[in-house]
């Protein structure tokens, strides 16, 4: 859940230094992070989910984190637990657009400790080996093609990775 930079400056009708100042300051309190696009996120900004709502945020979670790196779809999850698929794919949304959950392809998406694991995992790897196919980051992590090719696509976008041809490598620091 974001706020257009642009549009809260105009809306509170403040000077840009001034607007720019109390934006440092609550980016240095911890109380918002400016997100790429000019996008805010307020720290404690949150909608108030109801009961069943809450419930399949929290099913959603659950069920990403028991299948870090082979997790279920929307669908699946909603089947599994018995719930409607719209609800479902509305939560995920949302956990996305806090950036509790990373769509890294339709139908998959990840946790972002996973994320994380992933990352902490493939970078021991390459350390090591130097270079890495998508067959050997799929054995690193216990994961399938589906998965592992998006999330692999993820990282070399992001620039954690580097492809050439079929391998890839950490992508140096600059």
């Amino acid at each position: 859940l974001f706020l257009d930079k642009l549009q809260l400056r105009q809306s509170l009708g403040c000077h840009e230094v001034f607007f720019q100042d109390l934006l440092s300051a609550m980016e240095k309190d911890g109380e918002l992070v400016e997100e790429s696009g000019g996008k805010l996120r307020f720290r404690d900004f949150q909608p108030k989910l109801a009961p069943e709502d809450a419930a399949i945020r929290d099913e959603i979670l659950s069920a990403l984190r028991e299948h870090p790196f082979t997790p279920p779809s929307p669908e699946e999850i909603a089947q599994e637990r018995g719930r409607d698929l719209a609800k479902v794919e509305a939560m995920v949304f949302l956990l996305d657009e806090e950036g509790q959950v990373l769509k890294l392809a339709e139908g998959v998406y990840m946790h972002r400790e996973a994320l994380e694991e992933a990352r902490r995992k493939l970078r021991e790897h390459l350390a090591a080996a130097k270079t890495m196919t998508a067959s050997d980051a799929k054995n690193v992590l216990g994961s399938t093609r589906k998965y592992c090719i998006p999330l692999l696509e993820y990282f070399d976008r992001e620039g954690f990775t580097l492809r050439r041809g079929d391998l890839r490598e950490l992508r140096k620091e600059r």
